[in-house]
């Protein structure tokens, strides 16, 4: 980044915030059902400015960006055991990509399967230009 005061725009930004999960389903093999999901965390991000003018954007989540659910299991009595795993931000794709210098939004996907089960990422990241 170019000293302050020195007439030159930054080449770089970097910043970070809060990352969730929204909704979210858990699709149970067993009698037991999930429910009340809750989840967070960080994430921080870096802008740059390519030798081409595009806007290279890197993301990176926080190691404990999770969901956690509430599983409910009939019987007698019936059981109840919160902070159950789910989803994570293992595997997510991609974390670096480049964009139009002024905005840009890029689909993101990715995640963890083993044998058709697992967890699968589908959002975007959008970038907007303010002044």
């Amino acid at each position: 980044m170019p000293p302050a005061g020195s007439g030159k725009l930054p080449v770089r930004w970097t910043g970070s915030g809060p990352l969730a999960y929204t909704n979210v389903s858990f699709a149970s093999k067993t009698e037991c059902t999930y429910g009340s999901p809750v989840g967070g965390g960080a994430w921080t991000v870096t802008l740059g400015v390519t030798p081409a003018g595009l806007l290279h954007v890197t993301w990176l989540p926080s190691q404990d960006v999770m969901v956690t659910a509430t599983m409910s299991c009939p019987g007698s009595p019936p059981a109840s055991v919160p902070g159950q795993p789910g989803p994570n931000a293992v595997g997510v794709t991609p974390v670096e990509f480049d964009l139009a210098p002024t905005e840009g939004t890029q689909t993101i996907g990715g995640g963890v399967s083993a044998g058709g089960n697992g967890f699968f990422h589908s959002g975007t990241i959008t970038v907007t230009r303010r002044k």
